[in-house]
């Protein structure tokens, strides 16, 4: 087959991994001819390493992600010579593998009767990220292949020509991911997935994420997705997947496969572990397994004297309280990999595996209550999917009105005293909820949250959130200053919080809004990405914008509805 394979790779540090280079060198096997195209900057030895394994590197300002890199080395090999091809495969660097051989994978395909073809398929359903956002069907871009019919049309010049600007990662799910598949089946072209996404469809949206596992065990899925093991962008929060937790699929590939599984390990310290140089952080986040050295019992406190190649060995005794304070049993090691002189140098460094207990532990007067729509009332329930709630000090209380759906790792703490968190008929996703000191918060029906809470560090704070509101990703809402400023003359506190937030019904709070405290926000109202917001805004229907956040539009109404 004369097929051409385009890969897509970007690394801020310009730095290329052993994963890469042995899906490359796999590909080359399937490809007669290998163009890499890179967003951004090389290491030096990183590009020697991929010229060797493409026929053509093609390296760029990193703008545009990977759609507008596929459009610009399409068109350096020109309309007319890419239809000479029989196959274009477009695919990036967000998957390792392949984890069987992957001429499997293009036998199965050769004999669908298809015109162009992906691996995961991913149904209609609300955005992970963006809340509020639909999802279309469709197949997913981290690996697609267009066969002859399509390669030689004029539909397949006209999509990339009229491909809009990308300017940030929502721009590139909408004005790619999300339209190329419609694209070309309402064009008439026939679309196939390797994977049966309707084995999958009934129980998640992203198979390839959440359903990892078991289409590597069962469909033998030659690739794995990154995001499948640290789900949050940018930060180390490792995802249990399919009810396990990476290290079995970890033990898996180990032990069935021939692929590498070193270089999963290699990658994930390198661009998530080495950008946190707060060792607590990383030991309170991190619960990937690796190597496993050394045991820990609870309460025990030991130094430890042990000398391995280049080991480093923390002795520091409020480490080592902090670790049996917020961890079970277990310490791991992982090696950080840096590059001098083009030589890869290992450095040993521990880490802990942070046991997520799913069982709550009632004592001291706390207590969760689940109001069933039935009427039943659920007191102190063992455990809540999606949920992890810590107690702390006494009669604090967590009270969940069904139904009450919540995605991808919640966690709220009732520190201090007298706490009460109302959850009414909302939605929670990747919210980190803190409450300490008589600390009261309210989120109504319909509305769903995402980001981070912060009602501690004061007494008596107070948090409402009207009814279907809609929060977009990384949001955060600060009930207090937390620290105390003063009157340099009269020695008086100056910053105390005087009302608590309060957000109206249907507010839409766009990505990294930051509110503080004292804000009041009416009904209706929209507050625009990034803004820095403080103070009350009683006019309804309005669009506040800025940092400092003020009224830029009157009038205004929306839904959550897609734009078409």
């Amino acid at each position: 087959m004369n097929r051409l394979g385009i890969y897509f790779f970007f690394d801020k540090d310009g730095i290329v991994d052993d994963y890469v280079l042995y899906f490359l060198r796999n590909f080359k096997k399937v490809c007669s001819e290998v163009c890499v195209v890179v967003n951004g900057n090389l290491e030096p030895h990183s590009k020697e390493e991929l010229e060797k394994l493409s026929n053509k590197l093609i390296i760029r300002e990193n703008k545009g992600f990977d759609s507008w890199a596929y459009k610009d080395a399409i068109e350096d090999y020109g309309y007319s010579n890419i239809k000479k091809y029989g196959e274009l495969v477009l695919c990036n660097f967000t998957f390792f593998g392949p984890i069987y051989p992957i001429d499997e994978m293009f036998s199965e395909m050769d004999s669908r009767d298809c015109d162009f073809w992906g691996i995961h398929r991913s149904r209609k359903e609300p955005h992970v990220y963006m809340a509020g956002v639909e999802i279309c069907e469709h197949i997913q871009s981290h690996f697609m292949c267009f066969k002859k019919k399509i390669i030689q049309s004029k539909d397949f010049v006209n999509y990339w020509k009229s491909l809009q600007p990308i300017n940030n990662y929502e721009e590139a799910v909408a004005y790619h991911e999300l339209k190329i598949t419609k694209y070309f089946e309402n064009l008439g072209y026939k679309s196939s997935t390797f994977i049966d996404y309707t084995k999958y469809f009934n129980k998640v949206g992203n198979s390839s994420v959440f359903c990892a596992i078991q289409q590597i065990k069962e469909d033998r899925c030659p690739i794995l997705k990154r995001k499948a093991l640290f789900i949050k962008r940018g930060k180390i929060e490792f995802q249990q997947l399919d009810g396990e937790n990476p290290f079995n699929i970890l033990n898996f590939l180990r032990n069935n496969t021939e692929y590498p599984y070193e270089c999963i390990k290699e990658n994930i310290y390198r661009c998530f572990a080495s950008e946190n140089r707060n060792f607590f952080n990383i030991l309170k986040k991190m619960y990937f397994y690796t190597l496993l050295l050394f045991v820990f019992k609870r309460k025990k406190r030991t130094k430890i004297k042990k000398k391995i190649n280049n080991l480093v060995i923390f002795n520091n005794s409020s480490i080592l309280t902090f670790i049996n304070k917020k961890c079970k049993s277990f310490i791991h090691l992982f090696y950080k990999v840096k590059y001098k002189n083009n030589i890869k140098v290992k450095r040993f460094l521990f880490f802990s595996y942070k046991c997520s207990s799913k069982h709550l532990i009632y004592k001291n007067g706390n207590s969760c209550i689940i109001y069933k729509d039935n009427g039943q009332k659920i007191i102190n329930p063992p455990k809540i999917k999606g949920l992890n709630v810590n107690f702390s000090g006494k009669n604090n209380i967590l009270k969940i009105y069904e139904p009450c759906n919540f995605i991808n790792n919640n966690t709220i703490n009732l520190f201090g005293d007298n706490c009460e968190c109302v959850l009414k008929k909302c939605q929670l996703s990747m919210v980190d909820l803190n409450l300490q000191h008589s600390a009261y918060c309210h989120i109504d029906e319909g509305s769903t949250v995402c980001g981070y809470i912060h009602l501690a560090n004061e007494k008596n704070l107070s948090l409402s959130i009207g009814k279907d509101c809609m929060f977009s990703g990384e949001a955060a809402i600060w009930c207090t200053d937390g620290h105390i400023i003063k009157d340099k003359i009269t020695n008086k506190i100056i910053n105390r919080t005087k009302q608590g937030v309060v957000i109206g019904d249907h507010c839409w709070i766009g990505h990294r809004v930051t509110i503080l405290k004292n804000t009041t926000l009416s009904n209706d109202t929209i507050v625009g990405a990034y803004s820095l917001v403080s103070g009350t805004f009683n006019e309804k229907n309005i669009i506040i914008a800025g940092n400092p956040a003020k009224k830029i539009k009157e009038n205004i109404l929306w839904s959550r509805n897609p734009l078409d």
